[in-house]
């Protein structure tokens, strides 16, 4: 069963671009290592700092996987100037509609 990332952004005024370029090297440097899976940034249209990152995977141990390895990491350190906050979840499907 797909399980998800989400993550909860909170980015430091003025900083909002810079933000969406390195979000964005993270992203792209985890499709490297995981070539099969997509992420999502979106921004809030009220508070233009808050942004909520999310992507499917296939199990929990290819998340521990990704979050315990150097792109996470690295990627993840290279925002921290950015960001006044940051809250990863781990997200399970319970219901929905096509």
């Amino acid at each position: 069963m797909t399980v998800y990332t989400l993550g909860l952004w909170t980015v430091r005024p003025g900083h909002e671009e810079e933000f969406v370029r390195a979000w964005t090297d993270l992203a792209e440097q985890t499709k490297l290592e995981f070539p099969d899976e997509q992420a999502t940034l979106l921004r809030d249209g009220d508070q233009p700092n808050l942004f909520i990152s999310f992507g499917p995977w296939t199990s929990i141990a290819q998340i521990d996987q990704w979050r315990a390895s150097d792109t996470f990491k690295n990627g993840v350190g290279q925002i921290r100037a950015l960001i006044d906050d940051f809250v990863p979840h781990t997200m399970h499907p319970v219901a929905g509609i096509d």
